[in-house]
């Protein structure tokens, strides 16, 4: 009996140098002579379609999560002012986070149809300006609609 190689996951993740489970049944393929040349081309085409969305939907997840880390990160550089001046814990750092330069992969047609694979710059100041925009537009309007109540 051959041993299969040990595959490569992470060892921080769940399952860690662990062997995946198989399935006992085999999975079964259409013969390759069964499938057309042309539709073998149609296929591969929609494979790499669905693999571009992919890519992007995934893209958009993880800026949404990067957002969401900066968010945190804010909040805890906001109360550690606390934790250090007030409980006295000065060897805590004033700033948790700090941020670099971001990108995320994005996949986009170009002209002619051709699928380009490149960078995308992930804005982390742009979010918090968009929220307080909105912020200040709702304040405004409250302002407004309390001013034409005393009127």
């Amino acid at each position: 009996m051959t041993r299969s190689p040990q595959s490569k996951h992470l060892v921080c993740l769940p399952g860690g140098n662990k062997t995946p489970k198989r399935s006992p049944f085999p999975v079964p393929k259409p013969p390759e002579a069964a499938i057309a040349k042309q539709d073998t081309f149609a296929v591969d085409l929609q494979q790499l379609e669905g693999q571009a969305r992919r890519i992007n939907q995934l893209s958009a997840e993880l800026e949404a999560a990067i957002a969401e880390f900066k968010e945190s990160g804010d909040r805890v550089d906001r109360g550690s002012v606390h934790f250090r001046e007030k409980l006295g814990h000065d060897w805590f750092p004033d700033r948790v986070c700090s941020y670099g330069e971001i990108k995320v992969p994005r996949i986009h047609q170009n002209a002619k149809g051709a699928l380009i694979l490149s960078s995308h710059r992930v804005n982390l100041f742009e979010a918090q300006l968009f929220e307080a925009q909105k912020e200040a537009h709702f304040v405004a309007h409250l302002l407004r609609q309390r001013n034409i109540a005393k009127q």
